[in-house]
């Protein structure tokens, strides 16, 4: 193994994940109170500023010793658990503005660090001193880390800010430290820029000239979801949107060669993702509690949604694969920002309000603290299955130390999979989506965008130049529901245990044969087995353990005769797990088990290539377990009979 890649090997293993700059929150929320309404002008009027404190950078060294870099702290700063900390100059401070309870974005000033940092590769050495960080001119909600001579070095972003209840404190963590231009021209790497290298937090005292007990007052109380008061006597409904995912990161990798090397390595990539709560005049909040932080109304648990990510090839025939897939990342703080009203935007920063916007970086969703299985949830009811699960596995109701590691619950995608040459007219789209509770509709919470396997000393996944952020279901962009075109549709299975869709693309071949494309997305779909747990003293919380949610094991296509040829695809390259392919009784049957069943969150692709032309027909599914209906079925094309063979009646 060549050094470099056995240095990104052992640091895959023996490095935390960033575990001291991304963090869950230090102070606990309070339970929401009603309150009176709180004037705009006196709320926002006190002039905050963050002042001294310290901020502490994790460099991943997973990306880092790609290139051959060290990283050495220098005067002041210090090196300790994998971390670069430096002390902040007490004098000077960042200013920023803050609405009711919820931090509203910097306005102007610098923190200065004390100390800097020595990077090194290859002989050179980039001596960083005298930094600072100041608010980020075109976002005013990122902060650029910038030298004594104004060059930009890294940037952050998708921060997370909690300030402590008697406001005298303000954490920022969770922010993805991103390579500058100017960092990649240091590197050589022009792949690398804007990507990310790391996580940086910050934690400073605050200063505010003027009261701040207006802006400490509670807003008015939620409006829950499924609750009465709606204008026109209606319900408060959740409907919570995906808007955008700005970059998918590399992580790190086992074993990787790039593009052209003899090992077939596996890589891990995480999005970041930008929500916001509708703004309809029955817009409900929702609950974004952290995980064992209470049993918190409306549902008195700690209720949070879950988010997870998917990758997909279409190849150069057209066919839809799911190519790798997350686990499940468990929510756990909404920062409110850009609310429609920045002064009552949201009770607290467990409750994501109206209309307001929240963020999550990649390197938040990369922590081995809020990931686990999607085993776990039962998707269509928004349903974490907390007792039994790999935070409290137990049940006693306290959280356990899950011991996830570096790869697990991680989208891991094999280079085979990646590489131009081994995927010749290959197109790739990442898409993420978030499970809300009670959401009223659950594809306006997905999205995604077209991306890039490019190579420099690392994989990246690049954005496509050109193809912004489509919100909305990446199989809907396959095939069009509303406007499938000729010989394709895309077609809903909406019961009462979730959802699911079948696609199908139909195209005729040279030889005269049809070639059948199909594609089944399980989105919520799980025939779950979950029971209520009781919690000693609590007599009224809401804690579920999930015994089972598993999906579908079995796809059937009518074939009026023998004659077809079939092929399967789960996505991954393991031959052994693929589902079998039979033809008898007059259907083409493909087949799985409990070990490779088309579990929630998931698309298998099923192809058969057949001499009858396309007719109006129904395909099964079946799930896993036994239960009521035994089997679904879904109207859609399939292969016609003899008589339709040139594609006429």
């Amino acid at each position: 193994m060549k050094p470099a890649r056995l240095a990104m090997f052992l640091a895959a293993l023996l490095a935390p994940a960033l575990a001291a700059a991304q963090k869950d929150l230090r102070w606990t929320e309070p339970p929401p109170m009603a309150g009176q309404g709180i004037d705009p002008n006196a709320a926002l009027a006190p002039a905050w500023t963050a002042w001294g404190g310290h901020a502490r950078i994790d460099f991943s060294s997973d990306v880092l010793s790609a290139y051959g870099v060290k990283v050495r702290p220098l005067g002041a700063a210090r090196k300790a658990d994998g971390l670069l900390r430096l002390p902040v100059h007490a004098q000077g401070g960042l200013d920023f503005k803050v609405g009711g309870t919820q931090f509203q974005g910097f306005t102007e000033g610098s923190l200065q660090l004390r100390g800097g940092i020595r990077l090194t590769a290859d002989g050179r050495t980039l001596a960083l001193e005298h930094l600072r960080l100041l608010p980020r001119k075109s976002d005013n909600w990122e902060l650029e880390l910038v030298d004594a001579k104004g060059t930009v070095w890294f940037v952050n972003d998708h921060v997370h800010y909690q300030l402590s209840p008697d406001r005298t404190q303000i954490e920022m963590f969770n922010m993805d430290l991103r390579a500058s231009p100017a960092l990649a021209r240091w590197l050589g790497d022009p792949v690398i820029e804007g990507h990310t290298v790391g996580a940086m937090a910050l934690s400073a005292e605050v200063r505010v000239d003027g009261s701040v007990s207006e802006a400490m007052k509670s807003c008015t109380a939620p409006n829950w979801p499924n609750t009465p008061g709606a204008p026109g006597g209606g319900l408060w409904l959740a409907d919570v949107l995906l808007t955008n995912s700005s970059s998918i990161d590399y992580k790190r990798c086992i074993d990787c060669s790039g593009p052209s090397g003899a090992t077939d390595g596996q890589a891990v990539f995480a999005p970041n993702a930008t929500l916001r709560n509708s703004n309809n005049d029955n817009t409900a909040e929702v609950p974004w509690y952290a995980k064992f932080s209470g049993y918190r109304p409306p549902y008195n648990n700690d209720q949070h949604p879950f988010l997870i990510w998917n990758l997909y090839r279409i190849d150069a025939e057209g066919r839809l694969e799911q190519i790798a897939r997350s686990g499940v990342k468990h929510a756990f703080l909404t920062t409110n920002t850009s609310c429609n009203d920045p002064t009552c935007g949201s009770v607290s920063g467990s409750i994501l309000g109206r209309h307001c916007q929240d963020i999550y970086s990649s390197g938040n969703n990369d922590s081995n603290t809020a990931l686990g299985p999607r085993s776990e949830i039962v998707p269509a009811l928004g349903i974490w299955g907390r007792c039994g699960s790999i935070y409290d596995p137990d049940c006693n109701h306290a959280a356990n130390n899950a011991n996830v590691g570096n790869f697990d619950h991680r989208l891991i995608v094999r280079e085979s999979q990646i590489r131009p040459n081994a995927n010749p007219g290959a197109g790739y789209f990442m898409e993420s989506w978030y499970i809300v509770r009670d959401d009223i509709n659950i594809y306006n919470t997905m999205g995604g965008r077209d991306v890039e396997p490019t190579f420099g000393s690392t994989w990246q996944l690049a954005n496509v130049s050109g193809k912004p952020f489509v919100q909305g279901p990446f199989l809907s962009r396959w095939v069009d529901p509303a406007n499938p075109g000729p010989n394709a549709a895309n077609v809903e299975l909406a019961t009462q245990e979730g959802r699911a869709r079948v696609a199908v693309r139909a195209s005729q071949l040279g030889n005269g044969n049809w070639r059948y494309d199909y594609v089944v997305m399980n989105y919520d779909y799980a025939r779950a087995d979950m029971e209520r747990v009781s919690v000693p003293n609590q007599p009224q919380a809401e804690v579920y353990r999930v015994n089972r949610n598993f999906g579908f094991a079995a796809f059937e296509v009518p074939h009026a005769s023998a004659g077809a040829s079939f092929d399967f695809s789960d996505g991954d390259v393991d031959a052994g797990n693929d589902w079998t392919a039979t033809h008898q009784n007059g259907v083409v049957r493909f087949a799985g088990t409990q070990g490779n069943a088309l579990n929630w969150g998931t698309l298998y692709s099923f192809r058969i290539e057949s001499p009858f032309a396309p007719t109006t027909g129904s395909v099964t599914l079946q799930p896993l377990d036994a239960g009521s209906p035994a089997t679904y079925t879904v109207n859609i094309l399939v292969p016609g009979s003899a008589m339709f063979a040139n594609g006429f009646e």
